[in-house]
């Protein structure tokens, strides 16, 4: 009912709570420096886990090579990835590309080049239930505001709403309380407790 995925965490990176560590098959490097080696875990359905480790260290590359995102332009990594359900990556923050982008635009697009596909406007329920997940005006998806405009605990609210939209089964969140003010960060700490989504 869950999800096996061999990635690492060796040296520097602590899992704790639902990374278990066992068989060794796997290897994650940059030039020069091995980063992640020998470790496998598994995240379980309704579990939460946490990766804790150095700034610069590859937590959020490892995120990244568990979300699908292709990251072979700076990292090589070995081993298998087992996983049926549908991941979503929060980013640490929202890229400057969607910056001129409104709230519909950005929730609707998977790339920031992409044309949109005007079957969304036939979802708007879904958006609506979206952004009220996350403790928005849903009539921010009406609004010809920019994204630059809106605070960063909103910026970061409203990446969630858009992970929502695609009905994930797992959320990869990347240090989501960087820069966060404290009504989103009792929000976030809120959401996390009382979700059903399996999460690291």
């Amino acid at each position: 009912d869950g999800c096996d995925r061999i990635e690492s965490a060796e040296v520097f990176v602590n899992p704790v709570m639902l990374l278990v560590m066992d068989q060794p098959d796997h290897s994650f490097l940059v030039p020069a420096e091995i980063i992640f080696r020998d470790a496998e875990f598994s995240l379980e359905k309704g579990k939460f886990g946490v990766i804790l480790g150095h700034s610069g260290i590859g937590k959020s590359t490892l995120l990244k090579i568990l979300a699908g995102i292709d990251v072979s332009s700076y990292v090589t990594h070995t081993g298998s990835i087992f996983c049926d359900e549908k991941t979503a990556y929060l980013p640490q923050k929202i890229e400057n590309e969607w910056m001129d982008e409104t709230v519909f635009g950005y929730m609707v697009r998977e790339n920031h080049y992409d044309e949109i596909d005007y079957e969304h406007y036939s979802h708007y329920a879904e958006l609506y239930d979206a952004l009220k997940a996350v403790n928005l005006d849903a009539s921010i998806l009406d609004d010809e505001r920019q994204l630059r405009t809106y605070s960063g605990g909103e910026k970061v609210r409203i990446a969630m709403a858009k992970l929502l939209y695609g009905n994930p089964d797992i959320l990869l969140l990347d240090e989501p309380t960087n820069d966060l003010d404290l009504e989103t960060l009792i929000w976030l700490e809120s959401f996390i407790r009382s979700s059903s989504l399996p999460m690291i």
